[in-house]
């Protein structure tokens, strides 16, 4: 039965607004029942209970489920991004992987994940297709290939993938990125072991030049610098950072010494220093980290919540192309965005939420969308316009869509681009 007629027979939706939406399927392609619940006429419930009598199957809503990280990494995010399919729970006595698609799995991908996992069962549910790409988006994005010098980053083979523990963790759902400088070399593995355990991605540099290059590379989110001596020592060493141009005002930053010097140490938090901590104390340690991460995520909402009122503007170090584009959606509002970085401009006009019209360089629509993706640094800025404002669509593609494709063609080219590093090695 049609989900159209399912949807009516419910008196979930009505003929008005399926009419609407159908229109608008015809001029910006897509799915249905994706433009149903962007104009807000039917919620997830809805859909996904219409979604299980058309397709006879169990449905799961991923929208505001928390999926322990372990459980994506079941399957590799290659697979994820091309298959649009999601690990979502896992059970370990009948050695079961509950799988998110949004359509019943066909034979050629049923043949795969069996020929991959022959001792794994497959229990499969339909997810809403914005749900499913903005869950899959978010699960592996941190997961996707980045170049860095002296790393294999390329993809380890597919059947080593889905050896992942299948515990799952009630803590945050991704890593938050830390960056230690260490150039004392001092042993921090206990240290290191408990800030991995709340789920910080721990890199160490062991020298001022090594650690200005990680930090390029990494973006850290939350700094920590370790040194001990004299007072002159670790004075030096802040200001042998900040002077190869780190802004450690700019990152949340912990300065670790020994604690008969934490309070002639004090004067570092004039220059940026967030605090000054004994490094013999990992509790205390781990404590403010968790303190600066709930801080940050805060932070990050509040942005979100800014860029959804529109009229406003920033950096993409604050908040990049996936992340505009992802607080734009759910506000269905009708703008003009422009996003200048690497040397290009793109400009997108949006309506009600949804990208109709990109254009960067010489590739337009979705295209043009991916040449963005990648960008680190640059500025950007949203503005309301009416209706009328908008040009002849070039893009027909979800905004979901068009990310999960430009996340999979980042991922590819960054693996490119390693495995050519390693071959001149």
């Amino acid at each position: 039965m049609r989900l159209d007629r399912i949807l009516i027979d419910e008196q979930l939706v009505t003929d008005q607004q399926i009419e609407e939406a159908l229109e608008y399927q015809k001029r910006y392609g897509g799915r249905l029942e994706t433009h149903l619940f962007r104009f807000g006429y039917a919620d997830e419930a809805a859909l996904l209970k219409a979604l299980s009598r058309q397709f006879n199957c169990r449905s799961v809503s991923l929208g505001f489920r928390r999926i322990p990280e372990n459980i994506p990494n079941m399957i590799p995010a290659e697979f994820a991004f091309t298959y649009i399919i999601l690990p979502f729970d896992y059970d370990p006595v009948g050695n079961r992987l509950m799988l998110a698609c949004e359509k019943p799995p066909d034979a050629q991908l049923s043949e795969k994940l069996a020929a991959l996992y022959p001792d794994k069962n497959f229990d499969f549910y339909i997810a809403l297709g914005p749900a499913l790409k903005a869950a899959i988006i978010n699960c592996y994005r941190n997961s996707l290939a980045i170049p860095t010098p002296g790393k294999d980053t390329r993809m380890a083979e597919i059947s080593d993938m889905g050896q992942a523990d299948p515990m799952p963790s009630e803590k945050h759902d991704k890593h938050t990125r830390l960056l230690i400088c260490n150039d004392n070399h001092r042993d921090i593995a206990s240290l290191e072991q408990s800030i991995k355990e709340h789920r910080f991605d721990c890199t160490q540099a062991y020298s001022i030049s090594e650690f200005v290059e990680k930090h390029e590379q990494l973006r850290p989110q939350i700094i920590i610098l370790i040194k001990c001596g004299t007072v002159r020592d670790v004075t030096e060493l802040v200001g042998g950072i900040i002077s190869r141009g780190v802004s450690i005002d700019q990152t949340p930053s912990l300065l670790l010494s020994e604690e008969h010097l934490i309070d002639s140490l004090m004067h570092t938090l004039n220059i940026g220093i967030e605090d000054v901590v004994a490094l013999d104390t990992p509790q205390t340690i781990v404590l403010k980290l968790n303190r600066i991460r709930a801080r940050l995520e805060i932070e990050k909402k509040r942005r979100l919540s800014v860029i959804q009122d529109l009229g406003t503007h920033g950096t993409l170090e604050d908040m990049n192309v996936i992340d505009i584009i992802q607080a734009m959606g759910p506000s269905e509002k009708t703008a003009r965005i422009s996003i200048t970085g690497s040397g290009s401009h793109l400009t997108m006009f949006l309506d009600r939420g949804n990208i109709i019209y990109a254009e960067c360089e010489d590739k337009t629509g979705a295209e043009a969308v991916y040449l963005a993706i990648p960008w680190d640094k640059g500025i950007w800025s949203v503005d309301p316009i009416g209706p009328e404002e908008l040009p002849e669509p070039n893009n027909f593609q979800s905004n979901e869509s068009i990310l999960l494709e430009g996340c999979y063609l980042l991922d590819e080219s960054n693996r490119d681009s390693q495995f050519e590093c390693d071959f001149l090695q």
